[in-house]
């Protein structure tokens, strides 16, 4: 905020403030929702602008009905951003946990500003 505020000349930056870092554009994909394998306490790994490669551990869903069962892990099924990351931990069975994205370009369809 403080960054927009001494850019419109309202406020002055003080001295050391880091710039803003780059706009980074991207694409929700199509089949990029990640959903959970069981019922239980949801345990996240990656971070909402992570990259993942199909395969990564990105999150862990911890049974509470059932405590002999272990801990399931949450696999990506596919390389992508991560854009969107589940909140609360208490899933049920088949709930999205994250949604992947791919970098795009501003313009290009899908990317934010192309009017959807």
């Amino acid at each position: 905020m403080r960054r927009v505020l001494a850019t419109a000349g309202t406020l002055d930056a003080p001295a050391g403030t880091p710039d803003a870092a780059p706009t980074r554009w991207i694409d929700l994909l199509g089949d990029g929702a990640v959903h959970t394998p069981l019922r239980g306490l949801f345990e996240p790994v990656a971070r909402v602008g992570d990259e993942v490669k199909e395969g990564e551990l990105i999150g862990r869903v911890h049974p509470v009905e059932e405590l002999d069962l272990s801990s399931a892990p949450v696999l990506a099924h596919c390389d992508g951003v991560v854009a969107i990351a589940r909140r609360p931990p208490l899933v049920d069975l088949g709930d999205t946990l994250y949604h992947l994205a791919a970098d795009t370009t501003p313009g290009a369809s899908g990317a934010s500003g192309s009017g959807r």
